[in-house]
């Protein structure tokens, strides 16, 4: 009888010590997932502004996620102060915002094999949906019910995504807005220089 309590014990001890494993490796593998997810996001945006008749200072922070090594998906945001000082336009000034969506995918993912010279970096396709909301006095021919319309632009291009650390990359793209009306606030082509980490 003796015996057979041992045994039960011993297939008990190790019965137990089975299930602490797989469930040290389950907690292990969530553990992984959380830590690839968070390694896959990325933040950035960009800045810009231009003076003169117009002038127009933007702010466009950024968020997405690394669906595979050469396809970006993500999100973001766009303020933008625009006003006007000219004798032949009316001068007034504007607070336009609105969000985006985006895609990017990497055609050529090492440039430096290519290149003669050492870039360190890839060339990129670029996929955006913008809406943006604007006061209706920007829409100089066209008439809009209320005091504010959305403007939508679709803009494609491509260009240089520059490795300047570890995860972080210098982004520099020329887009064009499909859609480009008489309200728009882009001239096309659009150059845009932002950073992601």
């Amino acid at each position: 009888m003796k015996k057979y309590l041992a045994i039960i014990l011993v297939l008990c001890f190790i019965a137990f010590n089975i299930n602490a494993q797989n469930n040290n490796d389950k907690d292990d593998e969530e553990e992984d997932d959380k830590k690839e997810f968070k390694e896959n996001l990325f933040f950035g945006g960009s800045l810009w502004a231009r003076f003169g008749t117009i002038t127009q200072l933007e702010i466009a922070p950024v968020a997405g996620y690394h669906i595979s090594p050469r396809l970006d998906a993500g999100i973001g945001l766009r303020y933008v102060y625009y006003r006007t000082s000219s004798a032949l336009l009316e001068n007034f000034s504007a607070h336009i915002y609105g969000g985006s969506v985006f895609t990017r995918y990497v055609l050529i993912k090492e440039l430096e094999k290519i290149l003669p010279f050492n870039v360190e970096g890839r060339f990129t396709s670029h996929f955006e949906y913008e809406g943006l909301n604007m006061p209706s006095r920007m829409a100089w021919t066209e008439d809009f019910a209320g005091d504010r319309f959305w403007s939508h632009n679709y803009l494609v291009g491509a260009g240089l995504q520059q490795k300047i650390g570890k995860k972080a990359y210098l982004n520099i793209f020329i887009l064009y807005n499909l859609n480009q009306k008489s309200y728009s606030i882009y001239e096309n082509p659009i150059i845009r220089i932002g950073v992601n980490f």
